[in-house]
């Protein structure tokens, strides 16, 4: 495997601070965009469940993106209420698609990034797979993330803090098309415990899907 390239985007707000991770092994062009949980809470592209799932999918044969949200980090820019944060995110998927254009995409959200990676990622016709772990479920009563066709896979933890596992499941049950649903159930909304395993789970789910 590669090493890390940091880089910048031109984002909507301003240049925003990337990282993007080669594949480690020669396998069909791929690759994940992937998105950091709420910025205000301290959610980065650093934060480890971000960081050990671009590792793992690198080794599974992905190029991936991680980013920083408008006014994280190095990124320029201030907090948008997350209709910015879905433009840095529009934008990160044209980075992609400049730097590898025959590359089959997918998206991969954490916590608020999996709100922002359901409605950009159902939104564009490139990007085939959609991932979202923890999403914050109870700030989707007004405005639900649109059904999608695409392969969708719904990570949650039984012992979240935050989002109710019991409302995620109910929400995921009424959501429409292809989908797959794992519950971690002794993990916190971190999956501080968990990460290696949930990281493991995108990566068979997205070799399904984009092989």
């Amino acid at each position: 495997m590669g090493g890390s390239e940091k880089t910048f985007i031109d984002g909507p707000a301003g240049a925003l601070e990337a990282l993007w991770l080669p594949a480690g092994t020669a396998q069909l062009s791929r690759a994940v965009a992937l998105c950091h949980p709420h910025p205000l809470y301290g959610g980065t592209m650093e934060t480890k469940l971000v960081a050990r799932t671009a590792r793992r999918l690198s080794e599974s044969g992905f190029q991936t993106l991680r980013f920083n949200f408008r006014g994280v980090g190095r990124s320029a820019g201030a907090w948008s209420g997350g209709t910015g944060e879905r433009d840095d995110l529009r934008a990160a998927l044209d980075f992609v698609r400049a730097r590898v254009p025959e590359a089959r995409l997918g998206v991969f959200g954490f916590s608020f990034g999996a709100m922002v990676a359901l409605d950009v990622g159902s939104e564009r016709p490139e990007v085939e797979v959609l991932v979202a772990v923890a999403p914050p479920v109870a700030v989707f009563t007004s405005s639900p993330p649109p059904d999608s066709p695409k392969p969708t896979l719904v990570i949650g933890a039984g012992a979240d803090e935050i989002v109710d596992p019991e409302r995620l499941r109910e929400w995921y049950e009424k959501r429409k098309g292809a989908k797959q649903f794992r519950m971690f159930p002794d993990a916190d909304h971190l999956f501080a415990d968990d990460s290696h395993a949930v990281a493991d789970e995108v990566a068979r789910f997205l070799l399904k899907h984009i092989s």
